[in-house]
């Protein structure tokens, strides 16, 4: 039943709304679980309550409903029975959250009343020692009282504008952020919090919005913003927010004990410590230091990279600057002695190795004396070389090794170098790649994308923090780096490339100049366009091939109905591939289709056996624009079938074209079989990690097989059990969260798709050649993701061609027929064949009962400025992007929807959608946002229960464990957060039970259940058993007698030292947020957990696509490294190399943790003995 409220006071909160009812509500035994309050608006005098048990809501509306002035929240109001029915999906969604509290009753906690508490000021500075005595050296001090806030899961210092204000600037703290709670001895109301990254920052005053903001903001119901996220507290807090991360607060004295008490009680902070400090105010301020070691490292004679090292060292208060200014000369003799990459590994190790000072931490660290004996320290020149970043990119013509910098809210950080793939201009110009080059995101200070808050406004940081940053360039040490471009990717992910000027060719080379020679850019008007035109040089490349400008014929495209059909492909002779085939590794599989870069083209090229000589035809639908390029970039290959996910959006369409709930139960049950089956045997674990690419270079899944057969129980190894673990949870957790499920091979595939250059394929056939050369036949459904409209999934007739037909001797791709009135790829979500793939599905069971006609979506054109497109268009353009890109809202929307209406993606609210997304993917191109003022009303705020955030993942000494997703800390469950509440807003979202196929998919998995069944494995093993490397080091052991490696076992522990420190490199380069590594385990088995633990999104997925090349180089080097070691080494040692390696592996007495965060690493004991096991068995059969 549903109760209506009248004549509330003006200003009155949902949540303080709430509090009142439920001490009402309690007389007639309505349990806070059994009713929902809402107020429309914030400023509205008129709310609801949805009463779950109408006996109990008729009982109050009895006493309550008749006496006008029964009820007073700050004065009287009146109650009755609403006029309208109660919402469907709010009821349930009631009784959802009524059943699951009554199902998990746990004990509440003790708890503090009050989470509310006064400091007379905040003061923010750095740590400094003084005869190893801590001191506070205060930066900046607050001009005016604060009130501390303990919210859930941060800590907040808010400044009232006046007294029992609402408004005023607030910091917020992240409690994860804290990594040092101090109290002074000399003045006990003193409390100092040492962080790892800057607070967000928000001033009471909204900025002014821009009207697609504006508009933005309208459409999806959000009320105007009440504060505004700025760079720091005030303009002279400014100065220090970036860089001075130790804050200090001075608490009213009585709010001491409770304040300490509360501290002590959440489970996520440090110990609070009682130290003597000092507490000092410079003359000299941080600003003033960061200023003069810039101008003196401007000045110096050291290369760029080592300024770089210094600068971050400094500028991330690492080490203090007067330490830093003190390194200038003798690194100048350092790199002299040792040469520059060596210097620039031995600081990047010392900042990995450094501590975050505090009073707990010794002073040792921090001084001069103890940073030059760590960077001068004796070692292997050869040794530290030969595994380094450096080395590693040489090695790998397709990589190179650039610096990198993310902007925040706060401040500007400096990483890296780190190895990365090359793109068209990194490879025209990579030996300028590391001083001139720079990589830089523009996040959050998590190291997530900025994204939208509940009452505040981003355009502060958008348009006069980035915009800033953006339109004056970055300087570093005196060399100043400007905006220069991004590729597609990188402007999903707010991340583009810097330059600063370099000499090329006698000629001064600036981001003008250096766009001027990608190619002719002068006719383009549009910004969006002419950026993404650009963007094609910034692509990744696997690598680049030498193709000369005459091998280029121009071929006319295939158009008819004002459709193209060979939009985006064409074909190119054996001499060419066979030029392609040539950079590939030994071995790997002859792809017969490329997708490539040439300049200005972009697209696929198929083998045509039928061109004579060195001959690439390029069709106008793949000419972008003009450009003499002669460098053939390779940015992807057919070289095998990829596999086939179900996922949300595939599923909501395919149901709703009669698909059944119990068909993808069944695909779901044999996917979440097949990973328990994993668990149950070491075979079964190998042939898995086998099918998808699990430690492939490592040769994980032959070492897995070898120990069975050696009778060594490799699931009792805690390494390969927590490997196994994870990969097993985090896929069950991919299929119940994202409902992406693994498809057979022999029931769907995904493929590359390229046009009939033939003309053989009659209308509405495909020709589909997978796993080099079995072809496809019958009926077969072809889709693309996301399907968001019902026509994005289409029938077609696999056929067959006679042998020596040219289609013969294509693999791994689909061929769609030239003839029909419409190209089939537009018709699947707008396709194109310059590189999309696509799902093919050949099993009955997937394939609808009937289809619907596929969407037909006008083109918007592209913003026309009238002009030539400047830098600084693209540049406004980027900052557009990332304030208006509303894709993932509109998704979401229409996920919701979906679920809501009885026709499903059939609805005209979610064809709507539909379009609406298609519009916000072009946005990249057109420059046209989407109009959010047309999006659809939701049927219900209430969201299924398969939209649920899941419990986050926690690694612990080698052990999985599912946290919740409400981490109580000091709070008990479902108690308001006192930030929350003070802003007026719903802490938890409500979620009903969907019965649709996602909802019945999303329950049917007990992901605790399953890490409870892990852990029995885990238990019922040998806790006295040694680990699968021992045992199988004695068995190398007995079979290697007579061999001699003794003399090898210092060189082995540098190699062992130089993995460790790559690996520890990829942890820190690949990590979702920048101050929290990666575990060893997500490096090792090529996957990226979702920030905190949580669900994988596309971001994490790509990440991990990236960090497992990088991390199959780096084996694939150290393994070579190992069995052939330097060059004057003869190969015939490579048994006792190999012997001394998996000897340094297990000596742990010599182990050293690469960092606090990091801890002691394990991956490379795997890596020498497989390569031990292997030369010893070649040992074996060649005597």
């Amino acid at each position: 039943m549903e109760v209506f409220f009248q004549g509330l006071q003006p200003g009155v909160k949902e949540n303080r709304l709430t509090d009142y009812l439920a001490s009402i509500f309690a007389e007639f035994n309505i349990a806070p679980n059994e009713f929902i309050c809402e107020k429309k608006k914030k400023s509205s005098r008129n709310a609801t309550a949805v009463i779950l048990d109408p006996q109990k809501a008729e009982r109050f509306l009895a006493q309550y409903g008749q006496r006008k002035a029964a009820l007073n929240l700050n004065g009287p109001f009146a109650c009755e029975r609403s006029r309208f029915e109660v919402e469907e999906y709010k009821l349930r969604s009631l009784r959802k959250r009524f059943e699951d509290a009554t199902k998990n009753q746990t004990p509440e906690k003790d708890q503090p009343d009050d989470k509310t508490f006064w400091a007379n000021w905040i003061a923010c500075g750095v740590w400094r020692y003084d005869k190893e005595i801590p001191s506070f050296h205060c930066q900046y001090v607050s001009d005016k009282p604060a009130k501390i806030l303990f919210g859930k899961k941060d800590l907040v210092f808010y400044f009232p504008v006046e007294a029992l204000s609402e408004r005023g600037n607030r910091v917020i703290i992240e409690y994860s952020t804290i990594q040092s709670m101090a109290s002074c001895v000399q003045h006990s109301t003193f409390l100092t919090f040492t962080l790892d990254r800057a607070p967000r920052f928000y001033d009471p005053e909204p900025t002014s919005m821009d009207i697609s903001n504006r508009l933005a903001r309208l459409s999806i119901k959000r009320e105007d913003p009440k504060r505004s996220r700025v760079s720091a507290i005030d303009v002279q807090h400014a100065r220090f927010a970036e860089s001075c991360l130790v804050y200090q607060i001075d608490l009213i004295p009585q709010h001491l004990p409770k304040v300490k008490k509360l501290l002590k009680k959440h489970e996520h902070l440090p110990e609070m410590t009682n130290r003597h400090f000092h507490i000092e105010f410079p003359f000299i301020k941080f600003d003033t230091e960061m200023k003069e070691i810039r101008d003196r490292l401007s000045g110096s004679n050291l290369p760029f990279a080592i300024i770089f090292q210094l600068q971050r060292l400094a500028q991330s208060s690492f080490l203090p600057p007067k330490v830093i200014g003190c390194l200038i000369e003798p690194m100048l003799c350092l790199e002299k002695d040792i040469g520059m990459e060596s210097v620039v590994n031995r600081l990047q190790q010392l900042a990995r190795h450094l501590p975050i000072a505090s009073p707990d931490e010794e002073s040792k660290f921090f001084d001069f004396t103890y940073t030059i004996n760590y960077l001068t320290s004796e070692f292997d020149k050869a040794e530290e070389a030969a595994l380094s970043t450096f080395e590693l990119a040489r090695r790998y013509s397709h990589m190179v090794v650039v610096h990198r910098a993310r902007v925040t809210p706060a401040g500007i950080y400096l990483h890296g170098p780190y190895a990365e793939g090359k793109n068209g201009v990194l490879e025209k110009y990579s030996k300028f790649a590391l001083e001139h080059f720079l990589r830089v995101s523009f996040e959050d200070e998590n190291g997530e994308q900025l994204k939208w808050e509940p009452g505040v406004d981003l355009n502060h940081i958008h348009h006069d923090r980035f915009k800033g940053v953006l339109n004056n360039g970055i300087d570093i040490a005196g060399r100043r780096f400007e905006f220069l471009g991004f590729s597609h990717s990188s402007l999903r992910e707010s991340s583009c490339w810097f330059l600063a000027p370099f000499k090329f060719e006698g000629y001064q080379m600036y981001s003008k100049d250096l766009i001027a020679q990608l190619g002719d850019f002068s006719r383009i008007r549009s910004p969006a366009k002419c950026g993404a035109r650009i963007g094609q040089a910034f692509t990744d490349l696997n690598d680049n091939v030498h193709i000369p400008q005459t091998a280029v014929v121009v071929v006319p495209d295939i158009e008819r109905n004002g459709r193209c059909f060979s939009d985006g492909c064409s074909t190119a002779s054996l001499e060419v591939f066979e030029k392609l085939w040539k950079h590939m590794r030994p071995g790997v599989f002859k792809p017969t289709t490329f997708q490539i870069r040439y300049g200005g083209v972009k697209g696929l090229i198929s083998l045509d056996y039928s061109l004579k000589g060195l001959v690439m035809n390029i069709r106008p639908s793949q000419l972008k624009f003009p450009s003499m390029a002669d460098m053939l970039g390779i940015c992807g290959a057919a070289k095998r079938t990829l596999p086939m996910y179900l996922n949300r959006p595939m599923i909501n369409v395919l149901e709703d074209l009669g698909i059944t709930t119990a068909t993808f139960m069944k695909f779901q049950d044999a996917a979440v079989k097949d990973l328990r089956t994993m668990t149950e045997s070491v075979i079964n674990a190998a042939t898995f990690a086998e099918n998808n690419d699990i430690g492939k270079t490592m040769s994980f899944s032959w070492l897995l097989r070898e120990l069975h057969h050696l009778g060594i129980p490799a699931l009792e190894d805690r390494f390969l059990w927590s490997a196994i673990e994870l990969i097993v949870i985090l896929r069950v957790r991919d299929i119940k969260y994202k409902a992406r499920i693994l498809i057979k091979p022999e029931s769907g595939v995904t493929l590359y798709g390229i046009m009939d250059e033939t003309d053989t394929l009659r209308s509405g056939e495909v020709y589909c050649t997978i796993n080099e050369g079995n072809v496809v036949t019958g009926n077969v459904t072809v889709t693309r993701s996301p399907s968001m409209h019902p026509g994005d999934v289409q029938p077609a007739v696999a056929v067959d061609v006679p042998e020596g037909h040219p289609l013969k001797f294509l693999h791994n791709v689909i061929v769609f027929s030239q003839r029909g009135e419409r190209d089939l790829p537009s018709m699947l979500s707008g396709g194109d064949l310059d590189g999309d793939i696509f799902n093919v599905i050949f099993d009955p069971l997937l394939q609808p009962d009937f289809y619907v006609q596929p969407a037909d979506y006008a083109r918007p054109e592209p913003i026309n400025l009238g002009r030539p497109v400047e830098s600084r268009d693209i540049s406004n353009f980027f900052i557009d992007f990332m304030s208006n890109d509303q894709l993932g809202h509109i998704a979401s929307k229409h996920l919701q929807t979906a679920d809501q209406k009885p026709m499903g993606t059939r609805d005209s609210d979610c064809v709507l959608l539909a379009e609406m997304h298609s519009t916000a993917v072009d946005f990249s191109k057109t420059g046209i946002p989407v109009n959010m003022t047309q999006a659809p009303r939701l049927p219900s705020k209430c969201k299924p229960d398969f939209m649920a955030s899941g419990p986050r993942i926690l690694i612990e000494g080698g052990v999985t464990t599912l946290k919740g997703n409400q981490e109580p800390g000091f709070y008990v469950k479902d108690e308001h957060d006192v930030l929350m509440e003070m802003d007026g807003i719903r802490t938890t979202p409500l979620f009903y039970e969907s019965d649709n196929a996602l909802g019945h998919l999303y329950r049917k998995i007990d992901e605790y259940q399953l890490l409870k069944e892990l852990e029995d494995v885990r238990k019922n093993a040998n806790p006295k058993s040694p680990s699968a490397l021992t045992q199988l080091w004695t068995y190398v052991k007995q079979r290697s007698q007579g061999w001699q490696w003794g003399h090898l076992i210092p060189w082995a522990q540098g190699v062992k030292k130089q993995y460790n420190d790559h690996i520890a490199e990829l942890m820190y380069q690949h990590a979702l947020d920048p101050h929290r590594p990666l575990t060893e385990l997500e490096v090792f088995l090529g996957i990226v957990m979702g920030k905190d633990g949580g669900v994988p999104n596309r971001r994490a997925r790509e990440i991990a696509n990236s960090m497992r090349d990088h991390f199959n180089e780096a084996a694939h080097y150290t393994m070579d490294y190992i069995l052939q070691g330097d060059e004057e080494d003869e190969v015939e040692e490579s048994l006792e190399r190999s012997l001394a390696c998996f000897e340094a592996a297990l000596d742990e007495d010599n182990d050293e943790e690469v960092d606090k965060k990091i801890g002691k690493l394990q991956s490379f004991g795997y890596l020498a003995a497989t390569i031990c096991l292997r030369q010893v068995q070649r040992s074996a059969l060649d005597r």
